[in-house]
């Protein structure tokens, strides 16, 4: 399997002339999904550390013309037209659907010119570990029947085209998603990870993880059985590394689908899949056990706790995922078409560009780095400052309280003395007092007083 790369764009070209080609791959990456973002650049990424020097060209339904921050620049094409480089197919949701479906997918009426590349109509396009719909439209039968290698993630995909009259070998691969940890390096998945605790996005200390938020209460319940602290809901509007780092940090992560399950899996993480549905069921078990995967959110206490236990299956499930891009990588090479360029030159421009490229992503990352201290200083800062104005305030309520009886006592008496000056001043009003006066001082002055 290829070395890890420090980010997810490979700087996978060289100068070698024999090998400059291109290919086009056919995925999702205009929708936000956690898969629609994972296949399309395992795919680029795999691919390309397999043909070095060769360049992808990236196209999904609606492409730039519908701009996500999900995608973090990594951009593609509007599908239209038919690109002259063969194709690779390899989009999160299910091939074949209908107009209509992708029109539902995508709330927007201009994804249903996609069907043609997803249906089949287009094109002789390799399929690489894809899912097949439920009722696919009948223009697959024929494309899938041409002479291209055709891989789906699970059983249920090739009874489906079994079913549809489909009769040549259809490969079964575990979900290529297994392999994502060829995308970004443990350092970078730390550094953003970081990051985002700064920003107040991820805690501090041991989180859960689950992809859908309303799992969170139920998540709280499992806090116990996994050792950790937190339970964290994977944004959908972060950028795909930063998804990444998430998931690379949780203890367990509590998945909503199979693209979730298999990057998890592909991380290290222990996982649990909640299929509700029993659709991603097929596939997580191509690379996970059948304890890991339950139907209702009753059962996930009892799929933890079984995951504590479950050695890991993922390796088998690689070395079969890596055998499929080799042989999606000859395939690409049979099909791929000349240049009148010199292949050097193509080469070299493709290294510059690939080269500068990663130095942009890598540049744009350390200036989030430099805008996200100040801010985190600020708002230490700024919490430091509210908790000494509570420390104060709570101090000067502890004073008020201790001086409330002192300032009782001193009223008290002030009452009396006053009580006092009331009575001394009658006594002194009265008859007896008036005209006995003259003879007490007489009396006083006899006695040198």
């Amino acid at each position: 399997m290829p070395a890890p790369t420090d980010s997810v764009t490979t700087d996978s070209a060289t100068t070698d002339p024999a090998a400059v080609g291109a290919f086009a791959i056919w995925g999702s990456t205009d929708l936000p999904g956690l898969g629609d973002q994972l296949l399309s650049r395992v795919t680029e990424q795999q691919l390309t550390a397999r043909l070095p020097g060769w360049s992808a060209r990236r196209f999904a339904p609606l492409g730039w013309t519908r701009p996500i921050t999900a995608d973090g620049g990594w951009i593609a094409a509007p599908l239209a037209g038919q690109p002259a480089e063969p194709a690779v197919v390899c989009p999160g949701f299910p091939v074949g659907e209908p107009a209509a479906a992708l029109v539902r997918r995508y709330g927007d009426e201009r994804a249903a010119d996609a069907v043609a590349y997803f249906g089949g109509e287009i094109g002789s396009p390799v399929w690489s570990g894809v899912r097949i719909s439920e009722r696919p439209v009948a223009s697959i039968v024929d494309a899938v029947s041409r002479p291209s290698y055709l891989a789906v993630r699970d059983p249920v995909s090739r009874e489906r085209l079994r079913s549809a009259g489909v009769e040549r070998d259809i490969a079964v691969v575990p979900h290529p998603g297994l392999l994502v940890g060829s995308l970004v390096s443990q350092d970078l998945l730390n550094a953003r990870r970081q990051a985002l605790r700064q920003l107040g996005l991820l805690p501090d200390k041991d989180y859960l993880v689950v992809q859908d938020a309303e799992l969170t209460e139920t998540a709280q319940e499992l806090l116990a059985d996994t050792d950790t602290a937190a339970v964290v809901a994977l944004p959908t509007d972060l950028v795909f590394e930063d998804r990444l780092a998430t998931l690379a940090g949780a203890t367990v992560v509590i998945a909503t689908d199979e693209h979730g399950a298999a990057a998890a899996a592909g991380l290290g993480r222990r996982w649990v899949l909640l299929d509700v549905t029993g659709a991603d069921r097929p596939v997580a078990l191509e690379f996970g056990y059948a304890k890991q995967i339950v139907d209702t959110p009753a059962k996930l206490r009892a799929a933890v706790r079984a995951t504590a236990k479950l050695a890991p299956r993922k390796d088998k499930a690689l070395a079969a995922v890596s055998t499929h891009f080799d042989r999606v990588a000859s395939e690409v090479t049979v099909h791929s078409g000349h240049t009148d360029r010199p292949a050097g030159e193509l080469a070299a421009e493709n290294a510059a560009l690939r080269a500068a490229h990663d130095r942009l992503r890598q540049r744009m990352f350390v200036e989030r780095q430099r805008l996200v201290e100040p801010l985190a200083q600020a708002e230490l800062g700024q919490l430091a400052a509210e908790r000494e104005t509570a420390n104060v305030r709570a101090e000067l309520a502890r004073a008020r309280a201790e001086l409330a009886p002192l300032a009782e006592r001193n009223r008290e008496l002030v009452e009396r003395v006053a009580d006092l000056d009331r009575e001394v001043l009658a006594w002194r009003s009265t008859k007896l007092v008036r005209w006995t006066d003259p003879v007490r001082r007489a009396y006083g002055k006899m006695l040198g007083q």
